[in-house]
């Protein structure tokens, strides 16, 4: 089941289904702002893309490298999200049940390929 978890497909499918509360619009997926926000040229849309296209090189070419490298990468967008909202619109941005549970399924999946991409060996 964690294989299934670690999975960058999986990663990437968690870190887009995050809702998360507009100021213009209620609870959207991640995903939406970040292809929205990309033609607009929105900093966190443009670091959540190059996530994107990491996690997805991920899967064909060294795996163990680029998909906590993305994991990072998609932190970084998450976090420039949140910066650059106002004061009084923070305070709802992951309001309610559903949006908090998208993103533990996110940390979640964080958890599970850092365990499983970064395990200390015993010398």
């Amino acid at each position: 089941m964690k294989n299934i978890i670690a999975h960058p497909l999986v990663q990437l499918l968690s870190f887009l289904i995050i809702l998360v509360n507009g100021i213009e619009w209620n609870s959207m997926p991640y995903g939406w702002f970040v292809v929205f926000g990309t033609a607009d040229g929105k900093v966190f849309a443009i670091i959540g893309m190059f996530a994107i296209l990491i996690c997805l090189a991920s899967i064909f070419w060294r795996r163990n490298f680029l998909q906590p490298v993305s994991l990072l990468v998609m932190w970084c967008s998450l976090f420039a999200f949140y910066w650059q909202l106002t004061n009084s619109h923070k305070q709802m941005v992951f309001k309610g049940g559903p949006g908090l549970i998208t993103v533990l399924i996110f940390l979640t999946a964080t958890i599970m390929v850092l365990n499983a991409r970064m395990q200390w060996k015993n010398s």
